[in-house]
């Protein structure tokens, strides 16, 4: 065994013979290092590092073994410590344990093979308690490192979550954009187209009267098929950008959506409606929005439903938004298992619309009875503008 790799022993001795006899004996095996009373012991594990066991005479003078082991623990408890005394009893033995939490007693005079399995005894339990130690200090890194990557995960999640909202905010304002540009501009544009058809047919009154009648049959379809333009471009006006959430508030936008939605599906809705004045945002109204909005949108298409029961209940911390309907029901587990690109943008797009308010989304469903779809949110979202 190479000198650096050995473990270092401080045996501290004021018998000169006994010291040398103990050097002769393991001085190949261990690095041993030699002190004659405890004062120069204790100068010598100030100074020293790494020594992993202290072998003390008992009755030596000024300090006795018991009271330079007591000062050993103390300052590092990992160290193994051992008593040599040609003088036990019951009294040192309890007085060592409980002073100096020794490892192990030796009489003398010692024998060699004796002394050999309690040393080799020490260097395992030595060994195991290091090798703990270093368990300890790598799990305390481990727990240091993961904290920190959970506070850039926290972080992570904030910045991400505040980006959506952001381009949330920006999508719906340039929808808007475009809602007013169509009810505005294409709206007011194909209005004019209806009323110059009907002076075109006025100025074709002086025709025959057969090409009256076919220059009014023509007329009558092109401003039917107008008049369906201008709906269809009023509709998806109002689907761009809900208006009425600026103008009335959220309350009546939710309850005209449901009013819309139950007379183009015929599919009737129990609502139980709560007060959501408390929510200042404006980004925090269009998301409930657009949650209620898709959740109506996959029921219409998905569920074969006759019937929803749509509630809304608020208490101080959280909004509690379900809908339950009486469709055919599907499987959650299944949909939920497969790869995001082929679940479905609307499961998708409910579930990152509450993530940005730092809500929960949950779905329920049994086959032929219906789904339950519900959301949490907090209304911790809200707190910030409301400020």
């Amino acid at each position: 065994m190479q000198k650096h790799q050995q473990l270092k022993i401080l045996l501290v001795e004021d018998d000169q013979d006994s010291m040398n006899f103990f050097m002769s004996c393991f001085q190949e095996e261990y690095n041993i290092l030699c002190a004659s009373s405890g004062e120069e012991a204790l100068e010598y594990f100030e100074q020293e590092d790494d020594i992993a066991m202290v072998l003390s005479d008992q009755a030596m003078p000024g300090m006795t073994g018991v009271e330079l082991l007591t000062h050993i623990y103390q300052q590092n408890e990992s160290v193994i410590r051992i008593i040599i005394t040609g003088f036990l009893n019951t009294a040192d033995i309890i007085a060592a344990i409980n002073k100096g939490h020794i490892y192990q007693f030796i009489v003398k005079p010692w024998e060699l093979v004796q002394m050999r399995m309690v040393l080799s005894q020490a260097r395992g339990t030595w060994q195991l308690r290091r090798e703990n130690d270093e368990l300890q200090k790598e799990i305390l890194t481990q727990n240091y490192l993961l904290t920190r990557a959970n506070k850039h995960l926290h972080a992570s999640k904030e910045t991400l979550r505040n980006l959506s909202i952001s381009l949330f905010t920006a999508r719906e304002e340039e929808q808007r954009r475009i809602a007013m540009e169509l009810h505005d501009e294409l709206g007011q544009s194909l209005a004019a187209l209806k009323m110059q058809t009907r002076i075109m047919e006025n100025d074709f009154l002086t025709a025959e009267k057969k090409q009256q009648e076919k220059i009014k049959n023509w007329s009558t379809v092109l401003r039917t098929n107008i008049s369906q333009i201008i709906e269809d471009v009023r509709l998806l006006s109002k689907n761009l950008s809900p208006v009425i959430i600026e103008d009335l508030g959220l309350d009546a936008a939710l309850q005209q959506l449901i009013n819309n939605f139950t007379e183009a599906q015929g599919i009737s809705c129990s609502f139980q409606p709560a007060p959501l004045q408390d929510i200042t945002s404006t980004d925090g109204k269009r998301i409930v929005y657009r949650l209620v909005q898709e959740s109506l949108n996959n029921i219409c298409n998905h569920a074969k439903a006759t019937h929803i029961d749509f509630s809304i209940k608020v208490d101080q911390e959280q909004i509690f938004l379900s809908l339950v309907d009486n469709g055919k029901g599907f499987h959650v587990q299944e949909i939920l298992a497969r790869p995001q690109s082929r679940r479905g943008i609307g499961l998708t797009a409910m579930s990152e619309r509450v993530k940005m308010l730092g809500g929960t989304f949950d779905i329920q469903s049994i086959i032929n009875q219906g789904t339950t779809v519900s959301f949490t949110i907090p209304f911790d979202f809200n707190r910030e503008e409301k400020k």
